[in-house]
């Protein structure tokens, strides 16, 4: 039985009661068979006892419900929940599932010579759906499943029940051949399914290669399973972690969801024999990552949503689990006056049985406490920068400080989408002021191929531009997108560096027959900060009608001429202005910050309703003569409670942005 988590669950049961309530409430409802899954809208449901392992419980069946049981997640939960108790109703439970699961679910037959040669002959279509398409019969055989059992559950039963009586000899002989299979599967399969390395899923399957010789090291293709997990996760760092250290897809959810895996990995190779698998490279792409993941961590402590992700502590994580392999006290520390101690103890207790040291951590919450006290400045304040622009994934990172209360911007625009879990938002942005979101990334919600998929992925779910009525490019499908043009960031300016500082982030991206320019101007000051929102569209002909969106995360808004005040009971608001050319209307949106989970949002919609002499004495309309080419304008200005701002004579123009704001005159080219 491993030591450390003996000492973990001696240390849970003396300090943190709470915690073990929690596991054995989880626990005793596995006993009845009870799960949530994707599908089961966050509820128990029952998936039967034993489970049913190819069938699909969930009243929405969602298709990752069965991807997600076959994963064992629980025996996760039910292994602890036997260290903290010494209950073995817990873990019979899990060598019982363990041996029905082998019985209904045998491999299907990867044809491999006596010598260990892979067959040419298995690399057809038949052998794809069997590991990767995920036919309901063959999907707790999936690849990836394989890859999950792994890293997630199936380990623990050598490292936590092996010298218990619940793991007789038969057991013991079926795990060990189970994980051969599961390593075959690893070995032959993953490689001929993602032979470039830059799939998130290859390097999650690397990973549970990794665990399997790591945790079974007494099985004849340990060594050489080692060997290979470990040169494949070099690959996959190379080909899915860009210059900057932001993972290829942009989804800060996959970028935190691989790195606590390669992290994990890095872990369970310290614990077993050193760091002699992976080289000084392959450490110092992991801490670059960790800055990029603090660069999309909103000030509130949560991953900005973009694309397929979650607005989670999923950072803090990342973080946590960097402090647990390279004992980073510094980014711990920015973590905590991010997302507040509470936010990081939950964190730390979700992830408490990886923790190689418990009780450091418990002095490192009281000394990072302490300085806060103090109001002690940092030196990592200064050595950290406020401002990043990741190339590679068209993304730009701006914020006024590393706390809770600063205001910060998360802006991007990749065209073509590199992935399918890319969202129809170019030239979108994430934006949150004194302790709150303000400006939101819908998120994903589901990946079940239903009208909310399309819904959370559209243009008019997001803070964007769009051309009569049309989506920038077609939908086909919830991963399936049709003929895009190039979208790009083209440049990062800071125009002063008086207060406000005015930074000036430029992108532009084409679509049918149009060209979108989006200039964000930054003018972040203590007093009144805001964000400047200037569009020129070109190629326009008389009777096209463009519309600006911006999905707001609050529920209150009421619009007064070209000015909407959003606000809740308590906490800061947001004003937004337009420049007169576009009619202010508000509808109904949705915010998903977890898989499953939507919350009531709204959208504000300026559509363009006059063009050419008509408007010329409307406010900002006097540069708007020429047919082809357009400007609008917005201002964004978050207050720390409900008031009003002064904005007057806001426009853009060919000549630039004009905007009076509290009594201050701006004019940028």
């Amino acid at each position: 039985m491993n030591q450390r988590l003996i000492e973990t669950a001696s240390f849970i049961n003396r300090h943190i009661p709470d915690l073990k309530n929690n596991i054995i409430r989880e626990a005793d409802l596995a006993l009845e068979g009870m799960l949530i899954l994707p599908g089961s809208g966050g509820s128990p449901v029952f998936v039967g006892n034993p489970p049913m392992w190819k069938e699909n419980p969930t009243p929405q069946k969602d298709r990752e419900a069965v991807f997600v049981l076959n994963r064992m997640g629980h025996w996760k939960t039910l292994v602890e929940a036997f260290m903290l108790t010494g209950d073995g109703r817990y873990a019979s439970k899990v060598t019982t599932e363990f041996k029905n699961w082998v019985q209904v679910c045998q491999r299907p037959a990867i044809p491999v010579s006596s010598a260990g040669v892979y067959s040419a002959e298995s690399q057809t279509a038949d052998l794809i759906d069997k590991y990767d398409a995920g036919e309901p019969k063959y999907a707790p055989w999936r690849s990836l499943e394989a890859g999950f059992r792994m890293f997630l559950s199936w380990y623990l039963i050598g490292d936590c029940l092996e010298d218990t009586p619940y793991v007789t000899e038969e057991i013991r002989k079926g795990l060990r051949q189970s994980v051969t299979e599961h390593a075959e599967v690893l070995e032959f399969v993953s490689p001929r399914l993602y032979t470039g390395a830059d799939h998130n899923h290859y390097l999650m399957e690397m990973c549970g290669l990794l665990f399997a010789a790591c945790k079974f090291p007494e099985l004849p293709g340990a060594g050489k399973w080692r060997a290979l997990a470990a040169a494949e996760l070099e690959r996959c760092l190379a080909r899915q972690y860009t210059e900057g250290g932001g993972q290829l897809e942009g989804c800060p959810h996959y970028h935190n969801e691989c790195l606590v895996l390669l992290l994990r990995s890095l872990l369970a190779v310290k614990e077993k024999n050193g760091n002699a698998c992976f080289t000084r490279a392959f450490e110092e792409g992991l801490r670059q990552a960790l800055i990029y993941t603090l660069h999309t961590c909103r000030p509130t402590g949560v991953g900005v949503p973009w694309g397929d992700s979650d607005a989670t502590a999923a950072p803090i994580k990342s973080v946590l689990y960097g402090w647990f392999v390279f004992g980073d006290t510094e980014l711990l520390e920015m973590a905590v006056r991010l997302a507040g101690q509470d936010t990081v103890r939950g964190v730390f207790l979700s992830s408490i049985w990886d923790c190689p040291a418990p009780e450091q951590f418990e002095e490192l919450m009281r000394q990072f406490e302490n300085r806060m006290r103090k109001g002690k400045k940092e030196s990592w304040e200064a050595g950290l920068p406020l401002t990043a622009w990741f190339k590679p994934l068209s993304q730009v990172c701006i914020r006024t400080a590393w706390n809770r209360e600063a205001v910060s911007l998360f802006f991007a625009c990749r065209l073509p989408v590199q992935n399918s879990h890319s969202h129809m938002d170019p030239g979108g942005f994430d934006f949150t002021a004194y302790g709150r979101n303000m400006i939101a990334d819908p998120g994903r919600f589901t990946y079940n191929e239903i009208p909310e998929r399309a819904l959370f992925k559209s243009a008019f779910s997001h803070t964007t531009l769009t051309v009569n009525g049309k989506e920038p490019f077609e939908y086909r499908s919830s991963w399936s997108y049709g003929e895009q043009g190039i979208g790009k960031i083209t440049e990062l300016l800071l125009e002063n560096r008086r207060n406000p500082e005015l930074y000036r982030i430029a992108a532009e991206h084409v679509f049918e027959g149009y060209r979108h320019q989006r200039v964000l101007i930054t003018g972040f000051s203590e007093e009144q900060p805001f964000l400047a929102v200037i569009d020129r569209v070109d190629g326009l002909g008389r009777e096209d009608r463009v519309e600006l969106h911006f999905q707001v995360n609050y529920t209150r808004g009421r619009s007064a001429g070209q000015t909407t005040v959003f606000w809740e009971p308590g906490a800061p608001s947001l004003i937004i202005a337009g420049d007169g050319r576009m009619k202010p209307s508000l509808r109904n949106g949705w915010i998903s910050e977890a898989m499953d989970q939507k919350r009531p949002s709204l959208i504000l919609d300026f559509q363009e309703e006059k063009y050419g002499e008509e408007e010329d004495g409307l406010k900002g309309g006097g540069g708007n003569s020429d047919e082809e080419t357009r400007y609008f304008a917005a201002v964004l200005l978050p207050m720390r409670a409900e008031g009003d701002v002064d904005v007057r004579g806001l426009y853009a123009d060919k000549s630039g942005f004009h905007m009076e704001l509290d009594g201050m005159t701006y004019h940028i080219d």
